[in-house]
């Protein structure tokens, strides 16, 4: 919704540029929903801590982001496989 104030003495510019920061915060936050999606299939816990099983095609996506997706989904380690999924340890 847009709301129009013709009393206002300012201008209020909004910039919708999508910086690559941005791009890679969001790119972050869905590795984290998918990987709590595979943790909720597996019937785990969040208490519970995992292996992260990586395929190739995905591995620098993963480690770009692992220190911070470890913390953020309880996550002990990575191992490579033939699909993205999680196992309970």
């Amino acid at each position: 919704e847009v709301v129009i104030q013709n009393d206002l003495k300012e201008e209020v510019v909004l910039d919708t540029e999508i910086s690559e920061a941005l791009k890679k915060e969001g790119a972050f936050r869905d590795l984290v929903r998918i990987v709590q999606d595979l943790r909720k299939q597996a019937g785990l816990s969040h208490s519970d801590t995992a292996v992260l099983i990586v395929p190739f095609s995905q591995e620098a996506r993963i480690s770009e982001h692992w220190n911070e997706l470890k913390a953020a989904t309880n996550l002990l380690s990575q191992e490579s496989g033939d699909t993205l999924n999680v196992k309970r340890t």
